[in-house]
């Protein structure tokens, strides 16, 4: 409700803003303002359900189970085997009962939290179309903004994020903005980590990031896929060949962080030495 009222009286402002002006356009910076506040609300909104009301559903399930087995006696404990099976039992029920208040959680963030009744949708035409028409004669801080605020946007319902994610590879790849491709490479590390099986069959447009022409989007890139191969949320294949290439980038920071990677995967077992032929294969492709 606080949110709401923030983001309706921020709409309202800009929207006065308009009737002011002679020419019907709004300055740029208040349309950066307004989508980067839509956008920090989404994400908040999920932060706040898979934690913080998480946290509470399960605080007042188990005060109810303690009065109820306060009411019913059984609160005392037995070392007696029926009682210790029935501990395991009730170990069982409260495993099921937090994947059901996981699940209520899940259905709110699918189907409430972006429907038409909801403020939020408000701001969605908006925001996919800046990141449709984000061109060389935009606005480089209202594109960054747009961008980052579908993202967020993205991380609130896997069908919402599904249908929006051939937009932003596009954007990823084609963006003349290396702030954007930035922002992309992080927030597709988060949804990586949120959606695994949705950004899995995309896993190639994130390597290529790797050979990005811009310092930091490289940089950026190589941090992000060093901590979803070292968590195990990217499949490492051949494609591991783009990191290997970092060790003799120019910029030694970057080069630094490829041999902190490959350190760290030595860790795990014979991962390097099993990777060898596929990074040496691609390597020695000249379509590579």
């Amino acid at each position: 409700e606080i949110c709401a009222e923030l983001l309706q009286r921020c709409s309202q402002q800009v929207l006065q803003e308009l009737n002011n002006q002679e020419e019907s356009v709004i300055p740029a910076f208040l349309l950066t303002h307004l989508l980067s506040l839509a956008g920090d609300v989404a994400l908040h909104l999920v932060v706040h359900l898979e934690c913080t009301v998480s946290a509470e559903l399960r605080r007042h399930r188990l005060l109810k189970e303690e009065q109820e087995a306060e009411k019913l006696g059984k609160n005392k404990r037995r070392k007696s085997k029926g009682n210790e099976s029935m501990g395991e039992d009730m170990g069982l029920v409260g495993v099921s009962a937090d994947d059901a208040d996981a699940e209520l959680i899940q259905k709110i963030c699918e189907n409430e939290l972006l429907n038409t009744q909801q403020c939020l949708s408000a701001f969605l035409p908006l925001v996919l179309k800046v990141c449709k028409n984000s061109g060389k004669d935009s606005d480089p801080a209202l594109c960054t903004a747009a961008t980052l605020a579908l993202t967020k946007f993205m991380m609130i319902s896997s069908d919402f994020c599904d249908s929006h994610l051939r937009l932003i590879f596009t954007l990823l790849e084609k963006s003349s903005l290396p702030a954007v491709r930035s922002n992309i490479m992080i927030a597709l590390g988060d949804l990586s980590i949120r959606f695994p099986n949705l950004i899995e069959p995309w896993t190639p447009h994130l390597y290529a990031r790797l050979r990005d022409e811009s310092r930091e989007v490289r940089k950026t890139s190589a941090i992000v896929m060093t901590h979803l191969i070292l968590k195990d949320m990217v499949k490492v294949k051949g494609q591991v060949s783009e990191m290997a290439v970092l060790l003799i980038d120019a910029d030694q920071e970057i080069s630094s962080l490829a041999r902190n990677f490959f350190t760290e995967l030595s860790n795990k077992g014979n991962a390097v030495y099993n990777l060898l032929p596929d990074i040496i294969s691609r390597l020695s492709d000249p379509d590579c």
